[in-house]
């Protein structure tokens, strides 16, 4: 079977997030590092704009956000997220924005199964003049309302690699209606160095460290701090230009196309677990929300 073209896999997602561009790249990562430059070169040209360097992130996500935050020079202030689904929570995101100044934009992070309360955040976003960035790496394929994760704010981001809900082992996408951004990140791409020579090993290295210490933290919580060179050892791991490798296009394609069923046997799994835990008096279980 030809192998789908990455125009056409473009076109696909932008669609699915209700775009008008999409860019896909070697991962989500790389995609945030382009959109966070974007955004800090854009808004600081801007002479109605107050300027700054400050990104707001959600305390409970992925590491590899904070991480290109950090690679793209922007000084990051972590909100609070809610018990209720362990997203951004809108009120702490109020009180930051209301008394801080420099903040540029907030990454709003789908996770866990739940989407944030995307509708205030956006509102909040447009009230403070501040990006929204909309992080759908872990909630491809989910709504709030009637609007795909993905597509609201600025730019949306998507990832297909390890352990995402489109698992294809390699890969992320920026999507966007903004020409100026598409193209820009575009650019930025274009000059990033491919990938490190022995960059297999440096992922082995990586991840035997990074679990070692994981385990050894629990003993004593003091070698957590460990951790805190990790960005700038492992940098090669996250910011590189890599092309789309043999056959991860049509990988992709059919993944896109069991997307439904994927969803449907998560939903599958949470009666499952909503079954099980909710007989222990000490688990709360957060409220489902259909799409």
């Amino acid at each position: 079977m030809e192998q789908p073209g990455k125009n056409e896999i473009e076109s696909r997602l932008a669609l699915m997030a209700g775009r008008k561009y999409c860019y896909i790249v070697n991962r989500g990562a790389s995609a945030l590092y382009m959109v966070y430059k974007v955004m800090r070169n854009l808004v600081n040209t801007n002479k109605s704009s107050g300027g700054g360097n400050k990104i707001v992130l959600p305390a409970t996500m992925c590491h590899s956000p904070a991480n290109v935050a950090l690679y793209a020079g922007l000084e990051i202030i972590f909100c609070d997220v809610n018990e209720d689904d362990y997203t951004i929570d809108a009120n702490c995101l109020q009180v930051i924005l209301e008394n801080t100044t420099g903040i540029l934009g907030v990454l709003s992070v789908g996770i866990f199964g739940h989407s944030p309360d995307m509708s205030r955040i956006s509102k909040l976003c447009s009230h403070y003049n501040v990006w929204l960035i909309d992080d759908a790496c872990q909630s491809i394929g989910g709504y709030h309302g009637n609007i795909p994760l993905g597509g609201w704010g600025e730019v949306g981001i998507y990832s297909f690699g390890y352990s995402k809900i489109v698992d294809i082992g390699w890969g992320g996408a920026i999507l966007t209606n903004n020409e100026f951004i598409y193209d820009s990140c575009k650019q930025l791409y274009s000059e990033l160095a491919p990938p490190h020579e022995n960059i297999l090993n440096l992922r082995a290295m990586y991840s035997k460290t990074y679990y070692t210490i994981e385990k050894l933290e629990f003993e004593f919580s003091e070698l957590s701090r460990l951790f805190l060179p990790f960005p700038e050892i492992f940098k090669q791991l996250y910011i590189y230009n890599e092309p789309p490798p043999v056959n991860k296009l049509s990988e992709l394609s059919e993944a896109l196309d069991g997307l439904d069923k994927n969803i449907s046997g998560r939903y599958r799994n949470w009666d499952i677990y909503n079954t099980t835990l909710i007989r222990n008096n000490n688990i709360k279980i957060p409220e489902i929300r259909k799409g």
